[in-house]
């Protein structure tokens, strides 16, 4: 795969299912499961960078359509992943270069 290919984010079996069934959630059990959704994501863009860091700013920065958005569109889940990149730095008052350590140049 090209190095600037953003690979297909889903891979999971029976997704529609998962994602109908959290309207029937409370809205603390709908972002676990999306979090469990957003974790082999972000973990494949930085195995080695705090991937649950940065998945539990994705969390809490938006909504459960947005979540939902991210798990659906591989585009607008890189942009809000590069906004949670941006709220850990800031947070932590530090720049990195996450991608020194992996191949991928989707922030590039």
């Amino acid at each position: 795969m090209d190095s600037n290919q953003i690979p297909c984010l889903l891979n999971v079996p029976d997704i529609s299912d998962v994602l109908s069934q959290l309207s029937t959630l409370p809205r603390r059990q709908q972002k676990r499961a999306l979090g469990q959704l957003l974790h082999p994501l972000v973990y494949n863009v930085y195995p080695n960078f705090m991937s649950q860091t940065l998945i539990n700013i994705l969390l809490d920065i938006n909504s459960i359509s947005g979540l939902v958005n991210m798990i659906n569109d591989s585009t607008f889940f890189h942009t809000k992943l590069k906004e949670a990149v941006t709220v850990f730095e800031t947070y932590y008052g530090m720049r990195t270069n996450l991608m020194s350590n992996n191949n991928n140049n989707y922030f590039l």
